[in-house]
């Protein structure tokens, strides 16, 4: 320790920001959204916390709430939170979303500082830290099989390519989704999922059809209300799907009478058209292919 007029000089405090992107991936276009956390592991106290971000771009979703500072500008215009003190041991947390935006990957640039200055400061003299050194931004995929966003409102959807042609012979969408909630869908070659025969069940691996349909929606459930997972078909009928979740499959059969549930005790199952997509009624995340 160094001394200094009046007593002894404090060490710097040990700050440190941490970025999560919610999802990994999205095209180019759609909602990227994030968690940043910035936690104060001591020993001295800030004085004055600043969020700032690289990119004048206005934040298309804010949430501030969950300290209580009620810190940050509203959606609409570039964030800048202005968080006062952070006291040793504490921590701040600010969910954000933006419309993405480039190729390759999307990154606001996230910068904690307590100037209240964005990147003004190459030297980090006023004790300006960078983001989080494992973040690497957003990346913006090109795969058309995936679909990927930060639903923002209630009741929302996720979808990949619609448009069904020889190569494109299915398409996925997920809706109903609950409020900012990262949410990811994938068919084609790289979707995963397993089956393993039930006879007793009424499960021939060999007669699976179609592709996986790949659903994540949040942290991976269950939900207090069923998430609609609509899977459209260049040709064929199901009869039912199975559902291959970590650690287990199910078959999922056509609800009573052909109608949407109306309760959890009903999930999971399905509706058919009559044409070519059939709506999944479900709580969970997993896989999906027509039996």
């Amino acid at each position: 320790m160094l001394a200094a007029a009046g007593g002894v000089q404090a060490s710097p405090p040990n700050w440190v920001m941490d970025v999560t992107a919610l999802p990994g991936a999205v095209p180019s276009g759609a909602t990227a959204g994030y968690v940043v956390t910035i936690t104060n592991n001591g020993p001295s106290n800030i004085s004055s916390l600043y969020l700032v971000t690289k990119t004048t771009a206005p934040a298309t979703y804010v949430d501030d709430s969950g300290d209580g500072r009620d810190a940050c500008t509203p959606e609409g215009v570039a964030l800048k939170c202005s968080f006062g003190a952070l006291t040793a041991g504490q921590h701040v947390t600010v969910t954000v979303g933006y419309t993405s935006s480039g190729t390759g990957s999307f990154d606001p640039g996230f910068e904690g500082n307590t100037t209240g200055q964005a990147f003004t400061d190459p030297k980090r003299s006023h004790g300006d830290t960078l983001v989080d050194g494992d973040f690497t931004g957003t990346t913006l995929s090109t795969d058309k099989n995936y679909g990927g966003s930060f639903n923002i409102t209630v009741g929302g959807f996720v979808a990949n390519n619609a448009s069904l042609t020889g190569q494109n012979k299915q398409s996925t969408k997920v809706s109903n989704l609950p409020g900012a909630t990262a949410a990811t869908v994938l068919d084609g070659p790289n979707a995963t999922g397993s089956c393993t025969p039930d006879a007793d069940a009424g499960i021939d691996c060999a007669k699976l059809f179609g592709e996986w349909s790949e659903v994540t929606v949040g942290t991976g459930g269950p939900y207090d209300s069923a998430i609609v997972i609509q899977i459209t078909f260049k040709s064929g009928t199901p009869t039912g799907f199975l559902h291959s979740f970590t650690g287990g499959q199910e078959k999922v059969s056509q609800c009573a009478g052909n109608v949407a549930p109306t309760s959890a005790s009903q999930l999971p199952c399905f509706t058919w058209d009559g044409h070519n997509t059939a709506s999944i009624y479900t709580l969970n995340n997993g896989s999906w292919k027509g039996l």
